[in-house]
Formats: structure tokens, C-alpha cells, sequence
């Protein structure tokens, strides 16, 4: 395929799979001293905006891939869909559905879009638990676990989302004051928050506070 868009490790089974935005599946390599291509995974719908940055949960042997308005729930093995979900999100120039990730605790599997804020599911059915409100487009999703928090970066706005992994409720929005936040990480020993702020060629640090 083309475009690779994420990729995610297994290492038990020394698999490796690699979304491709422009092809609409997954490829799927054995790693180790001499990679190979083994085979690829189709994603459903076969054509359209393609692929984002899904979650790999080896435990459940399951791949949870975005794709178009999709979210869509994979057997890491056979690749077949177990289930999926349409959001209907606008399909943008960005894509659809697109980063996320799998709290164990709750069971659920976090996903932000491009137009309908974020959807929170049921891990193993793909079932809607929360559908949450954002001021503009999510293009990537972490978490603390720590701390119960998950962030929803927003690719076109200011700032970030922050809601309770628990609660599943809003907790605030932090703005960077400038556009593009595209994407962000959190450091798990200290909290830091680290928000990309792309319009400043900036990256800021923020600090949760009780």
C-alpha cells in the first residue's frame, strides 16, 4: 500500500500492522531479522477518505482502525470486521473518524472526528456509551491513566479538549490561542500535557492541576 497513516506493534506475535490512507487497509508484516509482507486487511468502505491512527489492543487480539465516517473493530489475526460504527461526520479534506484510544478500566475506546465531537464505545461491541461535544475538528486522542483524563486535540482549532475517563463527561478546554493543535502527548510520570501548536511553530507544556 500507500501512505502509510499509523502503525501499530503486537509482540507476541511479532506482527506489524501499517494503516494506508490512500488504499483503504491495513498491511499486516512479520518482523523480526528478516520482515516480510504476510498480507493486507481490507477496511470498509473499500474507497474514500481512507485510514487514520487506530489502537492495537493485543490482549483482546483486536485492531480498532477509523476509516471514512467509520469506526471499525478487527480481528488482528483473520482481519475480519467483527463490528462497526458509522458517526456520520462530515468527510473533510482531513478525513472522518480519526485518532483514539482503550482505557482497560472503563472498557472503552475513545474516538474523535472531524465534525461530531467524540464518540466513546463499548470495547467489545462497538456500542455508543457517550457521544461528547468539541469547539472544532479532533485529530488526536490521549490519555492519562493516572489521572482519569483524555485529550482531544483539535487539528483546525485552538486548543484541546479534556474529559473524564470515568465520568465520561467534559472536564474543560485549554487553548493554545493559536490554530492548528493538530496533536499532542502526555508524559506519564509528571502529567505534562505537551500540545503542538502548529500556527506559533510552538510546542507548549501544560500542567494539570487539582
Amino acid at each position: 500500500g500507500t501512505s502509510p497513516d499509523g502503525m501499530w506493534l503486537d509482540p507476541a506475535t511479532h506482527k506489524l500492522y501499517v494503516a494506508m490512507d490512500d488504499n483503504n487497509w491495513v498491511d499486516v508484516y512479520s518482523t523480526g531479522k528478516d520482515p516480510k509482507f504476510e498480507t493486507k486487511f481490507p477496511l470498509y468502505p473499500t474507497k474514500g477518505s481512507g485510514p487514520d491512527v487506530g489502537w492495537l489492543v493485543p490482549s483482546k487480539n483486536v485492531l480498532y482502525m477509523p476509516d471514512d465516517s467509520w469506526e471499525e473493530m478487527l480481528n488482528a489475526t483473520t482481519g475480519k470486521i467483527l463490528y462497526k460504527y458509522n458517526t456520520h461526520c462530515d468527510i473533510t479534506n482531513l478525513g472522518g473518524t480519526k485518532g483514539q484510544i482503550y482505557d482497560p478500566k472503563t472498557n472503552a475506546v475513545w474516538v474523535g472526528t472531524t465534525t461530531a465531537g467524540v464518540y466513546v464505545f463499548n470495547a467489545d461491541t462497538l456500542k455508543v456509551l457517550k457521544h461528547l461535544s468539541a469547539k472544532s475538528g479532533i485529530d488526536e486522542v490521549e490519555w492519562d491513566p493516572k489521572l482519569g483524563l483524555v485529550y482531544a486535540f483539535e487539528g483546525a482549532g485552538k486548543g484541546f479538549n479534556v474529559y473524564d475517563a470515568n465520568t465520561m463527561k467534559p472536564v474543560t478546554f485549554v487553548s493554545t490561542g493559536v490554530g492548528l493543535t493538530h496533536t499532542g502527548t502526555v508524559d506519564l510520570k509528571t502529567h505534562d500535557v505537551y500540545a503542538y501548536a502548529g500556527l506559533a511553530g510552538a510546542l507548549y507544556v501544560y500542567k494539570p492541576e487539582k
